[in-house]
This record gives structure tokens, sequence and C-alpha cells, in this order.
């Protein structure tokens, strides 16, 4: 093909709005310029298939798209977006022009859209590497480039391809003593369902002052992010309507946390809100926003499909609320592969006189997770009335980057 125009000479990146982990990574010289950087936009359906999206219609609703340039030292450039054809085909691009790309070393690049002039999204990041006198793009397809000088920071940013990180708090209240008294560390209390089919989610609120529409002083709306039927990562929005229940649109397999977003004059849930089956009801409660926590405390995790999981770190803590004597409470993380059995993983014991304590769990060799194992933590106590806390660390990374060895 020949290069007779600029529409000819592109770097193209492929945008999930939503998007979890890393888009493309491209490469150009430092001082190009009348070439096209070219975004394909996509977004996944209730299924979690991945599909392009019709862009055809932004301008004329009053809205825009931009592609967002960040540069090695952090200068932040939103270029605007045109139609590359018809834009049903998800396809936008921006014509670089001189002095664009005159900084050397890796740029962040990702796409903005502003829908209607008032419902805007953004995508996972990409990567330019601007070549230049000491310093050359990666050539290696898993080949890492880091701007701070800790790996677990690059992939809390974001910017190490194919890599994200999660962290999960659990909280469980009410441990009783005896050893038929096992429960799991989170908010609910008890042991928690799992659910065999995928469900919509009933959230309420214990509240009529968690409403969004009319806008009361407490939560306004709650972000909820879970697994679809075939554990894909899904996530939505949902505005409240007090003690009114309300119906998610996605259907969850799994419900991996829910937190509140926008608020009243309150600052924070008024009342607790309680995330149930649809059709299960509350006897297979999928977690609960305690009052005045904006979160769900669920110790509970499912590794979504074409991820593996790596347990970076693990703390478990103790306290009470009643009878301050001696206690011991023991912890156990258990996993379980899709179709197979819980088997335990890591353990830990606390004796207690009186004072809360929050050891550390050593991890020396992270546990590798495959995609669809769940994690569950449970607790049991000598003692009635004990509080048990845990929260642990994962890196998720790409199942082809897992599988890769170039």
């Amino acid at each position: 093909m020949a290069w007779t125009t600029a529409t000819n000479r592109i770097l193209q990146w492929t945008f999930e709005m939503f998007g979890q982990g890393r888009s493309d990574a491209n490469s150009c010289r430092a001082g190009d310029y009348d070439f096209y950087l070219v975004a394909l936009i996509e977004g996944r359906d209730d299924t979690g298939a991945l599909a392009a999206l019709d862009i055809s219609g932004v301008s004329g609703a009053g809205g825009s798209m931009a592609v967002v340039l960040i540069s090695p030292e952090g200068t932040r450039y939103t270029k605007t977006l045109s139609l590359r054809s018809g834009g049903t085909d998800g396809l936008a691009h921006y014509l670089v022009a001189s002095g664009d790309l005159e900084e050397v070393g890796r740029w962040e690049i990702y796409a903005e859209i502003d829908w209607d002039g008032s419902s805007k999204t953004t995508s996972q990041m990409g990567s330019l590497h601007v070549e230049g006198a000491g310093y050359r793009g990666p050539e290696k397809k898993n080949d890492l480039a880091f701007h701070a000088p800790d790996f677990n920071i690059n992939v809390a940013r974001g910017v190490v391809r194919g890599h994200s990180a999660v962290t999960r708090y659990g909280r469980n209240e009410d441990i009783d003593s005896g050893d038929g008294n096992t429960a799991d560390v989170w908010s609910t209390g008890g042991t928690r369902a799992y659910l065999s089919s995928a469900e919509t989610m009933s959230i309420v609120s214990s509240s009529a002052n968690d409403d969004g529409a009319p806008a009361g002083t407490g939560a306004h709306e709650v972000h909820i992010e879970g697994l679809n039927s075939s554990f894909n990562e899904i996530d939505e929005v949902v505005t409240l309507n007090g003690t009114g229940a309300v119906t998610t649109s996605h259907s969850y397999l799994r419900v991996d946390r829910a937190y509140v977003g926008s608020v009243g004059s309150g600052g924070v849930n008024a009342g607790a809100i309680t995330i149930d089956p649809s059709s299960s009801g509350s006897g297979s409660r999928q977690g609960t926003i305690e009052a005045e926590y904006g979160e769900t405390q669920i110790s509970h995790y499912t590794i979504p499909n074409g991820k593996y999981g790596f347990v970076t770190m693990c703390q478990v803590g103790a306290g009470h609320t009643s009878g301050n004597i001696t206690r011991t409470l023991r912890f156990r993380m258990f996993t379980r592969e899709q179709g197979e059995s819980w088997r335990i993983r890591r353990g830990a014991s606390i004796t207690m006189h009186g004072a809360s304590v929050t050891p550390d769990i050593a991890v020396y060799i992270p546990d590798r997770l495959d995609p669809k194992t769940d994690i569950r933590w449970t607790a049991r106590s000598t003692a009635s009335d004990t509080i048990a806390y845990v929260t642990y660390n994962l890196i998720l990374v790409d199942a082809d980057l897992v599988n890769d060895d170039t």
C-alpha cells in the first residue's frame, strides 16, 4: 500500500469503555506528525460480549469525543476526535500536528466520550512509546516500562500492560464461640450462599433518606461490581429508591463489591443497603453496605474469566464487642476452582488479651489462582462477640501474559 495521504498513516488502539487491564501499545519517533491516532471504541453487552459501539450520533446529541494524551512528565493533552468513517463502526481519529509529540518516553493514551453533553465515559489506558535518543519502546510483547520505581505502584496506576490491582477487605462483627460457629468474614454475617446461575439483584435501603430521585440526604446511587454467567466482569450504577427495591440491569453470578456513589448532605448512606438476588431472595444475600460505611465489607472474591490472580499480601485482625477476656480466633483462607472442592490455602490464629491485634500473614511466593476461582475467608472464635477482619491484595494478570513465555 502506498502512503499517499495521511489517512493511510495510522497508529490504532482498541479502547473498551469501562475496560479493565491495558489497551494496545504503539511506537513512533519524537517529532513525527501528519499521521492519525485511530481509536476503535468498544463496549460490552449484558452477556459480556465485546463489540464496536455506534458513535455516529454523538455530535448530533450535543456530545463530544476526545483522545487524552499524558506525557512522560504527566502533562495532559486533550485532542478532539473526528469520525473516521460513518461512526457505526466505532472508529474515530485525530490528526497529529507538528509539535504534538516532541517529548521522548512513554505516553499514556485513552479515549473519552461525552455521549450527549451530560453522560461521559472513559476507556482503559493504552500507551504510545515516543522514541528518541536514550529511549526505545519495548520490543517484546510482555516487556514492561515503568515510570515509578515500584512495580506494585505501577500496577495500581494501571500502567503495566495486562496487570491490575485488587484489594479486598472483609469484616464480621459477631463471631460467636464454639466449633459449630465458623462464619465467613463479611459484614452480612453467617455463611455466604454462592449462586448457581446469574440473577438480577434487588437493592434496597432501610432508610428512606437513601434516595436518588427525589434526592435524599443519604446515598443517591450504588455502584455494583461482579461477574456474569460467563465469569466476565460487569458493573453498573443503580439509583436508589429509599426503602423501595431497585432491580439491576445486569444479571450477576458473583457480586464482588458494591459502594455508594453520589450522596446528599449527610455525606454517606443513612441506612443499611442490602443486595439480594431477585429470585433467591434475602436467604441468598450477596452483600450489605452497613449504615454510614459506604461500601460492602466482603472478603469473598472470584477471579474473572481470562485472568489469573496472584495473592501478594494477607492481613487478619481481631477485636471484641464485649467480654474483655482471653480469646483465640482462627482464620482460614479457602479457594475453589470451578466444579471442584473448597481447599484451604492459608491460615492464622490470634490469641488476644483484651486489645485488638492485626498481624500480617507472610506471603513469600504469591498464590497463583486460575480463572473462575472463588476465594473465601472464614473465622472461628473461642469466645462470643468477637470481631474478625481480613484484608488481602491480589494482582490480576491477563491469561495471555501468564501463558506467554516470549
